[in-house]
């Protein structure tokens, strides 16, 4: 959903929710460690219900399942999928404005690392539009996914995540 003329955040709007935390890369091998954790969980709980998977590099959860089990299959991930939530203190389903709120927070200071490395962003939209459109309106991944630099993709993810498992576990959202 492109931003409308009027809807875009201030600079004014943006600094006063960017988290507290500087804005900084990434240490090297975080985020991929953060995905790792949840990965290996989920391989285990899979294990714990008879489906055996394998963590490819970048890409993944291998499962080999027989067309006889993929129902089965099919119930075992949402029951893990429910765990992990859990487990990791996330929401199924619907963001809440809230959540929708700290996910805003979180992508403005993927902007603002991705400003500081160079790649392209797009102006955000207001907190309100983004939290009226149930985080649709903008992605600070947009711009760069448009550029034509896909080749790029794993450096960015690793120098500015967009993992929101990663940024919310460690931006400071103090007042």
């Amino acid at each position: 959903m492109p931003v409308t003329t009027g809807s875009v955040a201030s600079a004014e709007e943006i600094a006063r929710l960017l988290p507290s935390t500087p804005v900084t890369t990434a240490p090297a091998g975080a985020v991929r460690a953060s995905v790792l954790e949840r990965q290996r969980f989920a391989v285990e709980c899979f294990r714990r219900y008879g489906f055996e998977g394998v963590i490819q590099e970048d890409s993944g959860i291998l499962f080999d399942v027989p067309p006889s089990q993929q129902d089965r299959f099919g119930e075992v991930n949402r029951l893990c999928l429910e765990e992990e939530a859990e487990e990791f203190g996330m929401e199924l389903g619907v963001p809440s404005a809230e959540t929708l709120r700290r996910h805003y927070r979180a992508y403005l200071y993927v902007r603002e690392c991705m400003i500081a490395e160079g790649y392209p962003v797009d102006d955000p939209p207001s907190l309100e539009v983004f939290v009226e459109s149930g985080g649709a309106a903008w992605h600070p991944y947009n711009a760069f996914m448009a550029s034509g630099r896909a080749a790029e993709l794993d450096r960015l993810e690793q120098t500015c995540p967009q993992d929101l498992f990663y940024l919310l576990d460690v931006l400071d959202f103090g007042p």
